[in-house]
């Protein structure tokens, strides 16, 4: 039969049952403008579409070769990419779970790269020496975090810190850095503190200070302190609150050169003794009496107190030992038969020094102090003359009593013994005459620290007592 064409405005498969089927024994071409299919289409072979498919609603595939689309695409079981996928716009994952899961080989991103190979690599650049890695079991601790910079660990992050090769700088750090080593010292500044003390309180309240620092037994009340003019110290008030420490002068009187925030019952009193500061001062609860220490300074131009006993197995000889040699001025008159134990008309007036070492000589009462306790050498030698009338004399060092003690005793005590100087040829109380007489005598005697001594002279003699040169008396410490 001859072909033949027809034209058709609507065609409707209707049959009772089943599906309407048309048969071509050659392909079904259909050739219009569009071909509408209102409901669902079914293909059970291969669709073949030369020219582009155009969806508006969502394509559902699988085994797509290649996709190109100018809306949304969603992949439900994930997206394999074997070869080089080019993102020209921002690529968004809303997953909650594991976004991109890389297995083996890399991801590049903007020159670095992801690399899986059985840890996690993070390349940057070009130079795969320089990469960060989050350790795993085989290479690392577990949870252990590195940047590795050419090839060697520089950062790691860990369960037990962070650990840092090379040189870390911060502007600032915070914390007590007490586990910190190996950290240099800031440069000493003028205001440095050299030493530190605790100031503690005992178990008693008001009972005691106790003091924590290099030196000190922290278990006794209220012990000395050591200090060195000039070094600056701080003592930290951590007693309780009710505690204000004050450093002073006496045991009352507040001392407040040198020192910052004095009498303050807690934080930090700093405390800075001036070169010339005393040798001794006291610190002090102002709340408790039984608070109460003492500090001994050390060094400088200031006197020390305190210093300890130290012991030779030998004299000690020194170029200018302490010592004085006096005269009188000027003549005086035998003062008669006078008591060394009452008055002062025995005193020979030496009101001259000759030389005087320690300065302990005192020319208005005429007055030798010892200033430490020793054995002392007494020389003297007087000149009598126009003499008139001799019985007898005495010229001896008389020794200060004290405390009850009489002159004579006290002197006696030193070890020195009074014998009279009679005239030549005197029978009984017969007066001899003599127109000169020198009288010369050495004693050693024992003093004690701040023990006076005075020359005197007493006896039944009328004459004249020479000064200037003819008559001296010199004492001299020995040991």
């Amino acid at each position: 039969m001859a072909e033949k064409g027809f034209g058709v405005k609507d065609i409707n498969l209707i049959g009772p049952s089943g599906t309407p089927t048309i048969t071509s024994p050659n392909n079904l071409n259909l050739n219009a403008v569009n071909v509408a299919i209102s409901t669902n289409v079914s293909i059970g072979g291969t669709l073949s579409v030369t020219g582009n498919v155009s969806v508006g609603g969502t394509l559902t595939y699988e085994d797509v070769t290649n996709i190109d689309s100018v809306g949304l695409i969603t992949a439900r079981s994930g997206l394999i990419a074997s070869g080089i996928s080019t993102f020209s716009e921002t690529v968004n994952f809303t997953r909650s779970g594991t976004a991109i899961d890389i297995t083996q080989g890399e991801l590049e991103i903007g020159g670095g790269i992801i690399r899986r190979d059985g840890k996690l690599r993070l390349w940057f650049y070009d130079a795969k020496d320089s990469w960060y890695y989050a350790g795993n079991v085989s290479n690392g601790a577990i949870g252990e975090h590195k940047f590795k910079v050419v090839n060697t660990d520089k950062f790691i992050i860990s369960n037990t810190g962070v650990n840092v090769s090379g040189i870390c700088t911060a502007t600032t750090f915070s914390g007590s850095g007490a586990s910190l080593t190996n950290v240099p010292a800031a440069d000493p500044t003028a205001t440095d503190v050299q030493v530190a003390y605790e100031l503690l309180n005992t178990s008693a309240s008001g009972a005691g200070w106790r003091i924590t620092g290099n030196g000190i037994v922290n278990t006794v009340n209220n012990p000395d302190l050591y200090l060195i003019r000039g070094q600056k110290y701080r003592f930290i008030n951590n007693s309780g609150g009710s505690h204000p420490f004050r450093i002073q002068s006496d045991s009352s009187t507040a001392y407040s050169t040198g020192v910052t925030n004095n009498n303050s019952s807690s934080g930090n009193i700093d405390f800075v003794p001036r070169n010339d500061a005393p040798a001794r001062l006291y610190y002090n609860c102002t709340q408790h009496g039984g608070m109460l220490g003492n500090i001994y300074l050390r060094g400088a131009g200031g006197q020390n107190e305190n210093v300890g006993v130290t012991t030779f197995s030998s004299n000690i000889l020194t170029p200018q030992q302490v010592g004085c040699a006096v005269r009188m001025s000027a003549n005086i008159s035998h003062p008669g038969n006078n008591s060394f134990n009452s008055g002062t008309s025995w005193v020979m007036p030496f009101d001259t020094e000759v030389w005087d070492i320690g300065s302990n000589f005192n020319t208005s009462n005429y007055t030798f102090t010892a200033p430490v306790a020793g054995r002392y050498l007494c020389c003297y030698t007087i000149q009598l003359e126009t003499i008139s009338s001799w019985v007898w004399n005495y010229v001896y060092p008389v020794v200060t009593g004290t405390g009850g003690t009489t002159n004579t005793n006290a002197s006696a005590a030193a070890g020195v013994v009074f014998a009279d100087d009679g005239g030549a040829g005197v029978t009984g109380g017969t007066n001899n005459t003599a127109a000169y007489r020198a009288f010369t005598n050495t004693v050693i005697m024992n003093l004690t620290a701040g023990q006076d001594v005075r020359l005197g002279v007493r006896g039944d003699m009328t004459a004249t007592i020479k000064g200037t040169t003819e008559t001296q008396w010199t004492m001299q410490l020995l040991g």
